[in-house]
This record gives C-alpha cells, structure tokens and sequence, in this order.
C-alpha cells in the first residue's frame, strides 16, 4: 500500500528515525524529566510522546500504563503540525475536541499542554505534554519549565544520536577488511614483516577512528556543559529557598543527576583535549612545566596506601636519576591514578600492585612497529598488577571511549580512553599486555625534556 504521507511528513519521519529511538529501553534521564514536568505542573500524567507514521510511541511516561497508542487519537499530532506549544484548558469546552477518545474514554483527558519537540533541521518529532482528568490553567511560570525541559529532551536526543554515530564508527572499524597477505605456491617467509604492516595497519585505522570520535565527544562536552552548568546553580539556590519535603525530592533529583553528567563531561573533556593536542595544525597546548616523574609517583604511593584495601601490596621502583619530561602534572596524574584504579578494581580478593620508571631510548626497529613511537629517549612508567587479566577477545577495545566491562553505574568506559588521549597528547604512547588469571601491565612512554642550559 503506497503511502499517502505529504512531503513535509515524510521528512518529519525521516528526522525521527535518524535518532533510532523508538521501541528503545527506558532510559532514567528522560524518565527523570517526565517526572519533573509532571511535579512541576501538579498533573497526574506526563508524556514524551514520539509519532511515527501510524502510531504514538511513549518514551518516557508518568500516569500512564500504556506504551502507545494510534496516531489519530489525542492532541499530540496538532501540536506537531502546527510547530507550537497546544492548550488546552478544558476540552469539553471545545466541540472539536469533546468527542476525541482520549476524553470520552480512558484517560478522560480534560485539561492538556504540549511543547513541541523540534530537532535541528526544523522538524517536529515529538512532543513532550501533562496532562489532567479535571479542567484547569497552566502558569506563566509553569509553561517556562516545561519550555526548558523540553529543551532538555532535545540535548539528551541529540546526545544519545551522537553516542549512536560513535558506536557506527567503532562496528565500522571492526569490519574493516584485513589485507590477506599469502601464497600457497610461493611459501612466502616474511611473515614477520606482514604481521608488522597489519598491525601498523591497524594503529592506523585507530588512530583516525579516534579523530573521529574526539571530534564528536568534544562536541556532546561543549554542549553538554553549557546545559549543565546553569542547572547546578539553580539548583543550589532553589535548595536554599524551598524547604518543603516534595520540592527537595525533585531538587535532589535534578541535582545528582546534573553532578553525574558533569562527571561525565569533564571525562570527556579530558579525553578530547589530549586527542586534540596531537592532531596537525592544531593550536600547541597549554604551556608545560619540566616535571619529575618520581614525584608524581610518590604522591599517588600516599594515595594508595591512604585509600586501597589493605589487601593489595603496592611496590615502587624508580630508576635513580630519571630524566626529566615536559607536561601537565594533573593530566599526568590522572594517567597514573586511572591506572592504579583499574588494577585494584582487577584484584578484589587483593595481590601486588607495581609502579616502576625507568629511562629508555627507543631505536628504529622499536620504533618501525608502533605508529605512535619516534626515536629517541623516553621515561617508561610501567603499571603492574596480580589480578583478573584481560581476555584477548577484548584487549584491543579497552581504551575505546565508553567500551567498559564493569557493571552500570561502576564505570563509564571513559577512564582508559582519556589515558590514551593524555599520552598522545604528550607525544608518547602507552601499550599493554595481559594473561587471564595472572595479571596485566600497563606501559607509559613520555619523550624526555632536554633541560634549558
């Protein structure tokens, strides 16, 4: 059957697909705004409701058990045509809208507002909409916060499309064809040489698939963080102003899951920023001081001892008369404290933790093998552990950004990846090797600062 379907609802459609979510799992930052739309407007019912082509499909829903519903029942559709907020204060006042089965029937709608959720392009997708059994007005000021909620909607959308061409690029990687490099007849005996240029290969294919998620991560962080921000102020200074039990509830609400997200960026931020500094014709980074290793490692020794079961042995091994490099002590402990928190997460019945630095130079052939090593000195920081070790169906997904083997809520997969991206960012590398049940180590490779005369 050919769809009768005008030009403008076709694209509309098309909008809506892009961002693959309908028929998705329900997700708490839009159930946590459904239900602030719905507190907000003291209204037994609130909706992010999506329309497809024949059907209305509820995101996120507060005072409804349904998941959806035909598409030529309700308001939602005239508030996407028309591009505009819809009130409705009392529908049986209003005979086109009296004899609608939302009102002579469950839910006995009489009282209905909607905002229209328009993405970037122009189109309509969805609405976000309260709604109540008894007839009523809405505020000035409630029509704002649902405005700004809606808003808010639309970033996580826009988010969760960007998480989505994130995941694209990485299956992409993972199709990538190898090169078959072989000949029956001829019994080739370079084999070593083709392994190096399929592994060099490989780098290769990461390092452009990192470029590409840098580039989109730093742009769900700026956006991200202009939203944020805002938010945590007034939450705070609403928490002062409101003492009642129900208003502290939402304020609670909104206001731990502002601190995750701001978490969440600021990991992002990390990550992009060390991507960022090792692209070509980037702008040079931030100035950096001449920096000895060995401090860095006695301060987080402190902190291991200080905060990590007792269960897990920690041991230094610091090369005397290390040389000195030139970085960004913070970033740099963050490399090293990400590291030590994944090799005690590795050892949850215990085992030994080494922290080691010693002075290298890397030759030609070292460097032939790694896209990333140039020839010269370097400080390696190797970080050891006893614990789980990482399978090898996984070891080559560890530093993707938001690739995590730990439960929900216990890791954001960001932590590796902001330690590539702070390592490249210092023109060094880092490498690991792993054995299931024995334990993995990590290496750090950071070039050598000559000192000033």
């Amino acid at each position: 059957m050919k769809s009768s379907v005008c030009n403008h609802e076709v694209a509309r459609i098309e909008a809506l697909y892009q961002y693959q979510i309908l028929d998705s799992a329900p997700e708490q930052a839009f159930d946590d705004l459904v239900f602030l739309a719905a507190q907000i407007c003291d209204a037994p019912i609130a909706l992010i409701n999506l329309l497809d082509t024949n059907r209305q499909w509820f995101k996120a829903k507060v005072g409804l058990d349904i998941r959806e519903m035909p598409i030529d029942i309700g308001f939602c559709r005239l508030c996407i045509q028309q591009k505009d907020i819809l009130i409705i204060p009392d529908t049986l006042a209003d005979e086109q809208y009296a004899t609608n089965v939302v009102v002579t029937s469950e839910p006995y709608v009489r009282f209905y507002v909607g905002v229209p959720l328009i993405v970037a392009g122009g189109q309509a997708i969805a609405t976000l909409c309260v709604v109540d059994r008894i007839s009523r007005q809405i505020t000035p000021k409630q029509l704002k916060a649902l405005q700004s909620i809606s808003r808010l909607i639309i970033k996580q959308l826009e988010m969760r499309r960007s998480l989505l061409e994130l995941t694209s690029i990485q299956s992409e990687y993972k199709e990538t064809p190898k090169i078959l490099c072989h000949s029956e007849s001829t019994f080739l005996v370079v084999d070593t040489d083709i392994t190096q240029k399929q592994e060099l290969e490989q780098q290769f294919l990461r390092a452009q698939r990192m470029e590409s998620i840098g580039t989109l991560a730093s742009g769900i962080a700026h956006d991200l963080n202009n939203v944020l921000s805002p938010i945590l102020m007034s939450v705070q200074l609403l928490q002062s102003k409101c003492r009642d039990r129900n208003t502290q509830q939402i304020l609670s609400i909104i206001e731990n899951n502002t601190k995750r997200g701001t978490n969440l960026v600021k990991q992002v931020l990390s990550f992009v920023q060390g991507i960022e500094g090792d692209f070509p014709g980037k702008p040079a980074p931030n100035i950096r001081n001449v920096i000895q290793i060995k401090h860095l490692i006695l301060e987080i020794q402190q902190i291991v001892q200080q905060t990590f079961p007792q269960s897990i042995v920690l041991s230094t091994e610091i090369q005397p008369n290390l040389l000195p490099i030139r970085g960004d002590s913070t970033q740099l402990y963050q490399v090293l404290i990400n590291l030590c928190l994944n090799a005690r997460d590795a050892m949850p019945d215990g085992g030994n933790l080494t922290i080691s630095a010693e002075n290298i130079f890397i030759d030609e052939n070292h460097a032939k093998t790694n896209l990333d090593a140039k020839v010269g000195s370097y400080i390696c920081l190797t970080v050891t552990d006893t614990g789980l070790g990482i399978s090898g169906e996984i070891i080559d997904k560890i530093f993707d950004p938001f690739f995590t083997t730990k439960e929900f809520g216990k890791g954001t997969g960001l932590g590796l990846s902001t330690v590539m991206g702070i390592v490249k960012g210092h023109g060094g590398l880092i490498t690991v090797s792993s054995c299931v049940g024995k334990g993995t180590q990590f290496q750090v490779y950071l070039p050598h600062s000559v000192l000033p005369s």
